[in-house]
């Protein structure tokens, strides 16, 4: 179901845009096998390159391989590539990864988020949250020294 999926966090996107174009990105993490989707993992990618949404793809396992003699991947459905995610990734201009262990996740994740971070820049809207944060850490910092006082020296 990546197409699916897939195509549902389209749509969250596009609810949250409200008719804007702000920067967005998807991770989607699988076992590369599509089983099941309603909708082609290759539209659900191509509505995502038409709205500018970048789709980072995450393969936990191993990757399909292909059979044999045919062209679709061992649990794949008909009509699957070996490297749908991989092909998701390249299409909207992001990366795939695969992992198989918790750490190379965990090093995923740690990529994507500073990555992310740089990429998906915040936009003057964010400007008086930032103010208020960091107004709130000089406040809190202010308590912690004034709390930490010892009342009887």
């Amino acid at each position: 179901m990546i197409g699916d999926g897939l195509s549902s966090a389209l749509d969250a996107i596009q609810a949250d845009r409200g008719g804007g174009d702000r920067p967005a990105a998807v991770v989607l993490l699988s076992d590369g096998r599509d089983s099941g989707s309603t909708i082609p993992p290759e539209s659900a990618a191509a509505r995502a390159a038409e709205l500018g949404v970048f789709v980072y793809t995450v393969t936990i396992g191993e990757a399909p391989t292909t059979s044999p003699g045919t062209s679709v991947p061992t649990g794949a459905t008909s009509g699957s590539s070996a490297d749908v995610l991989g092909e998701m990734a390249t299409q909207t201009g992001a990366e795939s990864f695969t992992t198989s262990t918790s750490d190379q996740l965990t090093e995923v994740y740690d990529t994507l988020g500073s990555r992310l971070s740089t990429e998906l820049a915040i936009d003057e809207s964010a400007g008086p949250f930032v103010v208020a944060a960091v107004a709130m850490l000089f406040a809190a910092t202010g308590l912690l020294l004034v709390g930490n006082r010892d009342p009887y020296a």
